[in-house]
């Protein structure tokens, strides 16, 4: 059993002075420094206890805290890095729409070079079409100067026939035409045609019924107008 302080109560411990009552301080002997060291140890002693008996910090909160900081932090590099990636990822798309825009404007652009270049080669071959429609001056009868000028729309040219009418034979004599006329006609043997495109000169006009017959030569006439169909139509 240890020994017991003569100077530790229940609770504190008293100190003793080592000041005799005439205020001079007595010589320290051996049991004086026993006891200022076990004085001593009884301080250190308390100080140990008053820490053990101040209460546990939040030390979970402080790492909870801590937590939450790091993934906050975390989070907002994330989100700074998705921010890079989506703002590069719209200048991309913005760079390839200009590179699309800029197609489509060439492409526009050729189309309209092509458009006028297929404009003119249409009015080119206009230009050859109507020269081919020049009308043919049959001089073979004299009267040309009082006949009209009609153009042959039938897509198999038009019978050339011995009279106003399909009851009359069709004509068949090529050599008794004029030689501009011969230019324009198909001898297929037992009947003449005047072929398609062709102009030539009406010298007179028949009407028989519904039916519109025109004077090419002598004795020779072609259907105009037949049961409806317009086989010739004036021309300039």
């Amino acid at each position: 059993m240890p020994k017991k302080n003569p100077y530790e109560t229940q609770n504190t411990v008293e100190i003793p002075s080592f000041i005799g009552q005439s205020g001079k301080s007595e010589p320290v002997t051996e049991e004086r420094k026993l006891v200022s060291e076990m004085v001593k140890d009884i301080e250190e002693e308390q100080k140990v206890e008053a820490i053990k008996e101040e209460p546990v910090k939040p030390i979970r909160k402080k790492k909870k805290r801590l937590n939450v900081a790091l993934f906050m932090s975390f989070f907002a590099v994330a989100f700074a890095i998705l921010s890079i990636i989506l703002l590069i990822s719209n200048v991309n798309k913005s760079n390839e729409l200009k590179l699309k825009t800029n197609e489509y404007e060439s492409y526009v652009k050729t189309a309209e070079t092509q458009k006028a270049a297929y404009e003119a080669e249409i009015a080119r071959l206009n230009s050859e079409l109507e020269s081919y429609k020049k009308p043919v001056v049959d001089n073979g009868t004299g009267d040309n100067a009082n006949g009209s000028r009609y153009y042959v729309e039938a897509s198999y040219g038009v019978r050339i026939r011995k009279g106003p009418g399909v009851s009359y034979d069709p004509y068949d004599n090529l050599s008794t035409l004029s030689s501009a006329l011969q230019q324009v006609i198909d001898d297929q043997g037992s009947s003449l045609f005047v072929n398609q495109g062709s102009t030539i000169i009406v010298h007179e006009t028949k009407t028989n019924g519904e039916d519109i017959w025109g004077r090419i030569g002598d004795g020779a006439w072609i259907a105009i107008r037949y049961q409806g169909e317009d086989f010739c139509t004036p021309s300039k």
